[in-house]
């Protein structure tokens, strides 16, 4: 009968220490940071506010993933995407319960006359 490698018995108990409160402190302000830093790119679009309109040409204005959420009426979210001629995969909006979604930014261009 085969033997484990690993015996209980002879492992050591490690003993933990608390951490200095400077180092707490440090620990809280990364995970702060991390936490925002997500929250942002998750929920934000720049700050801008852009024009979705879904399969049934329903249009929605929204500047948060959350506020377009909202005025679908629920339901899970998922990114939407699409491939191009030379391979590349862009995000082009999103697909929330039913409702897939196309996402357009306002484009302005000064006139030439």
């Amino acid at each position: 009968m085969p033997t484990s490698i690993f015996d209980p018995s002879s492992a050591r108990q490690c003993e933990r220490k608390p951490l200095p409160g400077f180092l707490i402190g440090q620990i809280m302000k990364l995970r702060s940071k991390q936490t925002h830093k997500t929250e942002q790119r998750g929920t934000m679009m720049n700050g801008k506010r852009l024009l979705y309109i879904d399969q049934y040409g329903d249009t929605f204005f929204a500047s948060t993933v959350k506020e377009l959420r909202e005025k679908v009426g629920g339901g899970r979210i998922a990114k939407m995407y699409q491939d191009t001629a030379s391979g590349e995969v862009l995000h082009v909006g999103y697909v929330i319960g039913q409702h897939w979604l196309a996402m357009y930014a306002p484009y302005t261009k000064p006139a030439t006359f």
